[in-house]
């Protein structure tokens, strides 16, 4: 009798060791991993149908995490769209795969006057996935896909209100808010995209774009001259003066003569660009051409938005920002090339 009891004890407890071996400590094997999709609504029931159905678990351990789940609310919490479980794993272990874990989140600040190639260096330094197909989605910046071959290859999921004011020949340049934002950091590109338009969604309401309107500007054309006004000047005040400046200067059909929309064609940064660079053929060259060059040349600031949509008088007809920053006005040529002398070339 005390053989057969302690042989009793001996197999239950081979048979816990075994058990437990099946619920909490089976590793499996760590390069073979099953991924599939855990749709919306979806029952535990039927998720753990299909990780037997796989061979993920054996069918005799289904029962192990049922219980399992149950006992620790997971059936009941279960992750949605794609998880990676191993295959051959302990039923806990596939469990705690399938519940839905709080993703890690991050933050991406996206600063006020950058531009898609700015915008694609930081993301690609962000670890963004896919960044590197940035243009793919938003199509390459400064160029003019009536004159090139081309297309952005990849096409955003959602219905984005401002981007259908976008020229198709033109890329996403300044249809992009910029901002801070908070994703998950596991996000790729079309997701911040995403965030972003929605943005600038919420400034370009119905109220931006009658103020447009009234003063003689497209949704396109305001998003242009907003970015021109975020690299030309800084403060609210000035952006407003500037902006009623060139508005005059485009109405007679003057040429804007705007160094930032030269800069964006060469790269460069300078108050005062060389008189060759004012030659370079391109549509976005306002010292050759007239009016608004073909589209925005940077992500314009709320500030910027707010300029063009309510611009302040005045009778200046002349400007030029110095090496600080600060805004020098004159109503003659005379004066604005005394300011240039004074401001930009001492």
């Amino acid at each position: 009798m005390r053989k057969f009891i302690l042989f009793l004890v001996i197999a239950v407890a081979l048979y816990g060791l075994w058990l437990g071996h099946r619920l909490y400590f089976r590793d499996g094997d760590p390069d073979i991993v099953a991924t599939f999709t855990i749709p919306e609504g979806a029952t535990f029931a039927k998720v753990q149908e299909d990780i037997i159905a796989k061979g993920i678990l054996p069918e005799r351990d289904g029962w192990l995490l049922k219980w399992y789940a149950k006992s620790h609310g997971i059936d009941t919490k279960l992750a949605i769209g794609e998880v990676k479980v191993v295959i051959g794993a302990s039923a806990s272990k596939i469990a705690q795969a399938i519940a839905n874990q709080p993703r890690a989140t991050k933050k991406l600040t996206i600063i006020e006057g950058w531009n898609l190639h700015d915008l694609k260096k930081y993301l690609e330094e962000q670890g963004v996935r896919d960044a590197d197909d940035l243009f793919d989605y938003t199509g390459v910046p400064g160029r003019d896909y009536r004159e090139e071959r081309g297309q952005p290859s990849k096409f955003l999921s959602g219905n984005f209100t401002t981007l259908k004011h976008k020229p198709w020949y033109v890329s996403m340049e300044g249809y992009l808010f910029p901002d801070t934002y908070e994703v998950y950091g596991d996000a790729n590109v079309e997701e911040v995209l995403a965030k972003m338009l929605a943005r600038m969604d919420f400034f370009i309401d119905k109220g931006a774009v009658e103020l447009f309107q009234f003063n003689d500007m497209s949704v396109h054309e305001g998003l242009t001259m907003a970015s021109i006004i975020e690299r030309e000047v800084r403060g609210q005040d000035d952006r407003r003066k500037v902006v009623d400046l060139l508005l005059r200067r485009r109405a007679i059909n003057w040429a804007l003569q705007t160094d930032s929309t030269v800069n964006y064609i060469t790269g460069g940064d300078s108050p005062s660009i060389s008189l060759k660079d004012t030659k370079i053929d391109s549509p976005y060259n306002t010292y050759k051409y007239p009016g608004l060059p073909l589209g925005p040349i940077s992500m314009p600031s709320q500030s910027a938005l707010q300029a063009v949509a309510n611009p302040w008088g005045n009778a200046y007809n002349y400007f030029l920002t110095d090496k600080e920053g600060v805004v020098h006005y004159a109503e003659t040529l005379a004066g604005h090339n005394e300011n240039k002398r004074k401001y930009l070339l001492d």
